[in-house]
């Protein structure tokens, strides 16, 4: 099997690393969030992070006989009781007693302080509580989008025909339109938009910043397999007649003899990240759970997947050339934008905020192309790299099946 991503140096937190930052020999009594005494993670995002709670018993109450032992216990998240335990007649016990979730972080709002809880009691009646045990168990919701669209196709649709004129359309502007349905299902799935922008003449260096800030990513350009056209070769600047001063956006890292001012997805990606795995890594930020980068033969191959997955994976499971929950798509054909720009958008990004994962959501955006060229099957149309089963709505699940719960289940 030819491996996803190449080599690439960096210092990672592994969950290794992570349990040894736990206090050696840590016993305290009481009811702790996370478990393993390990610190809180820098923010929640996405649908696969985790909430852990622990609890050790207290000592006996003073002149009481017989041994503490742990009854019941609850974990919360948000203030949602997510998971709980009751003791039954033939438990065998192991302390420090454990639950955990993973959980879909959109359940809440972006931008908003997600807490955690855990609780429980003993066979004297006592109550357990991290929050007077363990206080401070809260991390920062950061699921954020960004969307860049060029202004030819968000704005004021232009193109060139196969005589090299230039066509203004009539019809519903809709059609063309790639970022107005990405945003109502973002904003329907409770994400924050960072940034939206069709302003013409944007630059690569203009994307660059708010490509760090973001675990939802979506670029509307032209392209091919290598890189994606900013907006400062706009065709509305060309019909006029305007200087065109071309700043590409490359899937890796920038080309000797690139033309100046264009910058690379995978730089930015490691300077979002930092050193660590997510969501421990030191800058704070996300890494990128959906990457759809809509434009012509994006999908070719897999560098634009290599640059917006980085760093490939999180604390809890590892590295993989199928990151977890991290996905990347784009066009395996020329994409024919007029007129289906729209309905393959509403398609697709409908689909996620149904709950769907990625792969489902390219099979259904397939169904709703009508270009001359969609192919045979929904993967000679446009490419799933990364993790098949990645979604934005929902709690993650490794066989792509819906939990009982919808936004979390036990592990």
């Amino acid at each position: 099997m030819t491996k996803l991503f190449g080599q690439v140096n960096c210092l990672f937190l592994t969950l290794g690393s992570l349990l040894a930052l736990a206090t050696p020999g840590f016993a305290q009594s009481g009811a702790h969030v996370p478990a393993y005494q390990a610190p809180m993670p820098n923010y929640f995002s996405g649908t696969n992070y985790r909430a852990m709670g622990e609890i050790y018993p207290y000592p006996p109450p003073v002149g009481s006989s017989g041994s503490v032992s742990i009854v019941d216990t609850q974990l919360y998240v948000g203030g949602e009781l997510v998971r709980s335990w009751t003791r039954g007649p033939e438990d065998q016990i192991n302390y420090p007693l454990s639950l955990a979730v993973m959980f879909d972080s959109s359940r809440f709002a972006a931008n908003s302080i997600i807490h955690v809880r855990f609780t429980g009691h003993d066979n004297f009646g006592r109550f357990y509580d991290s929050d007077i045990d363990d206080p401070g168990n809260d991390a920062p919701n950061k699921n954020w989008a960004t969307l860049y669209g060029r202004y030819d196709f968000e704005v004021a649709y232009i193109y060139k025909n196969s005589a090299g004129q230039f066509v203004i359309p009539g019809g519903p502007e809709e059609q063309y339109r790639a970022l107005p349905p990405a945003r109502a299902s973002l904003l329907a799935m409770s994400y924050q938009i960072r940034k939206q922008e069709t302003s013409l003449g944007w630059s690569a260096l203009d994307l660059y910043p708010y490509a760090k800030e973001c675990n939802v990513l979506l670029i509307n350009s032209h392209s091919n397999s290598t890189f994606m056209n900013s907006d400062t070769n706009d065709l509305w600047l060309q019909y006029w007649g305007q200087p065109v001063t071309i700043k590409n956006i490359y899937g890796t890292t920038v080309p000797t003899g690139a033309p100046a001012d264009s910058i690379g997805l995978l730089t930015n990606r490691i300077e979002a990240n930092g050193i660590g795995l997510p969501p421990f890594n030191s800058t704070g930020l996300p890494p990128i759970n959906i990457a759809f980068m809509s434009g012509c033969q994006t999908a070719a191959d897999n560098q634009f997947a290599e640059g917006t997955l980085y760093p490939y994976g999180n604390v809890y499971v590892g590295t993989s050339e199928y990151p977890e929950d991290q996905a990347c798509v784009g066009f395996a054909i020329s994409f024919e934008t007029n007129g289906n720009a729209g309905a393959v958008h509403t398609a697709f990004w409908g689909a996620l905020a149904n709950g769907r994962i990625v792969a489902i959501a390219r099979d259904i955006a397939y169904e709703a192309y009508e270009g001359s060229n969609g192919g045979d099957d929904p993967t000679d149309f446009m490419h799933v790299y990364g993790d098949f089963n990645a979604r934005l709505k929902r709690v993650y699940t490794p066989d792509g099946s819906d939990a009982p719960n919808k936004w979390y289940r036990s592990i």
